[in-house]
């Protein structure tokens, strides 16, 4: 098999589905819960306790494809918002930085541990002790990363993002992948707001 030839090509959303995306809060989280099943299966793999579903083709791909539009949703669309609307006394700020600290540490390991993934998935040869410490590593950040963004981030906010926020998270997701053309205009190009 070629060199990354277990990673096909990204594979956009029917129309269908991104008329059910609905609020832009939900796919964040949903988008969470995916990630925390992806690092799982790439801490299983690392620890060679695998299971048949345990894909690193699929990680490959999560990493390449899904993991870098969803750092940016957050990183350039929900944490500007969210220092804005939230008040003073919820000092979400020291939380948002490590955060994007996180963030930046996790885009330098993802290329690495993904081209780990498509070497095992390929064939190759298995993790040495450096590799796996990399992958568990990885994940371990991402993990407590996750544990934040859902305990802190995403209650804060639901209750502070009003819908025109909400509107403008999504229709800047959409964007980021291309997929805006494909979206209803009310959300696409919203009614009254400025961008």
């Amino acid at each position: 098999m070629a060199r990354g030839g277990c990673v096909p090509p990204k594979s956009a959303p029917s129309a269908a589905e991104l008329r059910r995306l609905g609020d832009p809060l939900d796919l964040i989280a949903r988008d969470h819960m995916r990630a925390r099943c992806i690092h799982a299966a790439l801490r299983r793999i690392a620890e060679a306790q695998s299971r048949p579903e345990d894909d690193p083709c699929a990680i490959a791909r999560f990493l390449r494809d899904e993991l870098p539009p969803h750092l940016e949703d957050e990183e350039a669309g929900l944490f500007p918002v969210l220092r804005l609307r939230c008040l003073p006394e919820e000092a979400i700020g020291p939380t948002l930085d490590a955060l994007m600290s996180d963030h930046t540490r996790e885009r330098l390991e993802m290329t690495r541990v993904g081209a780990l993934m498509v070497r095992l998935a390929e064939g190759g040869a298995p993790l040495e002790p450096p590799e796996v410490a990399d992958a568990l590593s990885f994940a371990r950040t991402s993990l407590r990363q996750l544990i934040v963004e859902n305990a802190i981030v995403l209650p804060l906010a639901r209750a502070r993002l009003n819908r025109r926020d909400r509107d403008r998270l999504l229709r800047a997701m959409v964007q980021r992948r291309g997929l805006d053309a494909l979206m209803p205009p009310s959300v696409a190009h919203p009614v009254g707001v400025v961008q």
